[in-house]
């Protein structure tokens, strides 16, 4: 199992107490998160930690790879006198080129040989190194993202664990992060709506283990946000492509305007039923040891079900690892497909039109991919850049615009034969006036005519829809 975890740990210098000289106990639950995180990697005992830091002087279009024997750094910059250093696993480094080149992805050093360490890669290191058990015991690799897309970041990911199996090495994978730096208005950064909603999604998809709806998140909201490490992250999603892991939210706060979040993604057992076999991921894998997310298990649906059809013109049957009330329970459905965050076709039905909901998500995930006039079909090349969403909606119930939350609830809006619907909590849409006048346009009625308005709930699985 070359592939033993993968961490979340951010890198405020400020955490390392000869920097922060007392001010590290204004973020206990981090400097908490991460002495248990750096705990859990010495009873792992890898032979080698890959930090991936978002701070490291990568070419443009390129992801970076530290080489030579080794490096060294310290936090003079912000005050602190520590030197620290590592050795490189130069065996390890030689497979990750090469898993690269074999998946065409550009992959360089990031300033040539002996680069000093930069204080996202110093941060973790401080306390990976400082743990009781720990220190001097492993080799390193430090990698860094590119500009490249985030399905290219999984990719690299994946290329990571290849390496690992092929060099022998087991490795423990830590993703050195800051999330959003825009949450308070006396932040260095100053406020943005995005900052607080940006951390409040990725702290839940770190809970949840359903890693796969990172691949549909928008890039613009991201940059809003100001955050530095979505991209290592995804990286170390990739490298759980097809295990199985538990996972764990060991820590978050945001005193200082900055989030910091410390989590925790341990391997239990081989690769996971159903395991992807290449490709970016769209909700395949089954993550965990024991009752698997439902959201992963109903993605995995749709996503089997445009594929089959895609590249062979099947129409699967219902699969037997759904949970039993997919099997058994109607309802409306829409499946959303997106690539890079950017919508690649939707479409659904208000009300059930089979005789469970998993039939209903077949159905409307193939139409998603072949009918939505708005796109042309979806072609084989195309799967595996695709994130997938499905949103199951409740039974629809006559309301008036006081009744409404554009968030909470979607509506539908009639006039005669004409009908409109929208789905609640979309990016861009800020309120219910804004909600009810896209729904009308969708509908072709004059928001200034008479129309009646339902309003309903979702369940969403995945990245959701554009409606």
């Amino acid at each position: 199992m070359p592939v033993l975890a993968a961490f979340v740990m951010p890198h405020p210098p400020l955490a390392v107490p000869e920097v922060g000289r007392g001010a590290e106990g204004k973020i206990p639950r981090t400097v908490e998160g991460m002495k248990e995180a750096s705990r859990r990697i010495a009873a792992l005992s890898p032979d080698t930690v890959i930090i991936i830091t978002p701070h490291a002087e990568a070419r443009s279009g390129r992801f970076g790879l530290s080489l030579g024997a080794g490096a060294r750094g310290d936090l003079s910059r912000f005050g602190g006198r520590a030197a620290y250093s590592v050795r490189y696993d130069e065996t390890l480094c030689k497979e990750v080129t090469e898993r690269c080149a074999g998946l065409g992805l550009d992959v360089g050093p990031d300033s040539g040989p002996g680069m000093g360490l930069d204080h996202a890669f110093i941060v973790p290191l401080h306390y990976i190194e400082g743990c009781p058990g720990g220190g001097g015991r492993h080799g390193y690799l430090r990698v860094s993202p590119s500009h490249a897309h985030a399905k290219d970041h999984y990719e690299f990911g994946r290329a990571l664990a290849m390496a690992a199996e092929r060099a022998g090495r087991s490795a423990v994978i830590v993703a050195s992060a800051d999330l959003s730096h825009r949450l308070t208005a006396d932040g260095p950064y100053g406020y943005a709506k995005e900052g607080p909603a940006f951390d409040a999604w990725l702290t839940d998809v770190m809970k949840s283990g359903d890693l796969t709806r990172l691949l549909a998140y928008d890039r613009s909201v991201r940059e809003k946000a100001a955050e530095c490490g979505f991209l290592p992250i995804v990286m170390a999603a990739g490298a759980l492509d097809g295990l199985r892991f538990e996972p764990e939210l060991l820590s978050y706060e945001g005193p200082f305007g900055v989030g910091y979040a410390v989590a925790s993604f341990a391997v239990r057992g081989g690769a996971a039923h159903g395991a992807s076999s290449g490709g970016a991921p769209d909700g395949a894998s089954d993550p965990g040891p024991g009752p698997v997310p439902e959201g992963s298990l109903i993605v995995r649906l749709a996503r089997e079900s445009l594929e089959a059809y895609v590249k062979r013109g099947e129409t699967i049957s219902v699969p037997d690892y759904l949970p039993a009330w997919a099997l058994s329970q109607r309802a409306g459905a829409f499946v959303s497909l997106k690539v890079v965050g950017e919508l690649r076709g939707c479409i659904g039905t208000i009300a059930p039109t089979k005789g469970c909901f998993a039939e209903e998500v077949i159905q409307n995930a193939v139409s998603a991919g072949t009918g939505d006039p708005r796109f042309p079909p979806v072609t084989e090349r195309e799967l595996g850049s695709i994130a997938y969403g499905v949103d199951r909606l409740s039974p629809p119930e006559p309301s008036d615009r006081d009744g409404l939350d554009h968030v909470r609830y979607g509506v539908i809006v009639t006039k005669g034969r004409r009908r409109g619907l929208l789905l609640p909590n979309l990016e861009g849409v800020d309120s219910v006036g804004e909600q009810l006048g896209i729904a009308c346009r969708k509908a072709g009625i004059d928001p200034r005519e008479g129309y009646s308005i339902e309003r309903f709930e979702v369940v969403r699985y995945g990245g959701g829809g554009k409606g």
